[in-house]
């Protein structure tokens, strides 16, 4: 038996060392948008939403689902796609009182979304799955806004649409597993095309 007592069966698997990975990469990416080092963050933040895509799979196969495990898969998405986006909005606009309030908006909306999906998780309706809400993953869009330079009034509109999305009652339906790969690989596409933060 470990030394450590919360590390048994239920928690020491491998669904939860790809969460625990996913905020390795998560924090890794953090370190990289303070090095203003854009793309290869956005790299190690796309690795590590490919360890979030795999702890649920893994979780699901292996009959591991678990409280515990829901939990660390909601800090990783809070480092993947909340903490991520905010580091990389402040790296390249800067914080003003406006955008320290659209910011404010973002995370209070993704938090309360994360907690109502570690509640309710995913409605089945008519053989398939759906979230409540817009999930947080379609945050790495934003993510390109700002690869891209666009205007700071056009990415708070977004930041703000996406906040209303998260707390709305519209059905996303889940990706397919491969759908799933397909986004993360338009996203490394997009992501080392020619940018003005390659400058």
């Amino acid at each position: 038996m470990s030394r450590i007592s919360f590390l048994d069966a239920k928690t020491a698997n491998v669904a939860n060392a790809f969460s625990v990975a996913a905020i390795l990469f998560g924090f890794a990416g953090l370190a990289g948008i303070a090095r203003a080092e854009y793309v290869l963050a956005f790299d190690l933040i796309l690795l590590g939403v490919v360890c979030d895509m795999l702890d649920g799979y893994f979780a699901r196969k292996h009959g591991t689902v678990s409280n515990f495990g829901k939990m660390l898969d909601n800090f990783a998405d809070i480092f993947l796609y909340v903490l991520g986006f905010m580091a990389m909005y402040v790296s390249v606009f800067g914080i003003t009182g406006g955008g320290f309030a659209v910011l404010a908006v973002f995370l209070v909306a993704s938090i309360l979304r994360l907690c109502y999906f570690f509640d309710v998780g995913l409605v089945w309706e008519g053989g398939k799955n759906y979230y409540v809400g817009m999930p947080v993953y379609f945050h790495l869009v934003l993510f390109q806004m700002l690869h891209f330079r666009a205007d700071a009034m056009l990415v708070n509109a977004a930041i703000l649409l996406a906040s209303a999305l998260m707390l709305s009652k519209i059905r996303f339906r889940k990706f397919w597993l491969v759908a799933g790969w397909l986004y993360i690989g338009l996203l490394l596409l997009v992501n080392h095309l020619p940018s003005v933060w390659k400058l």
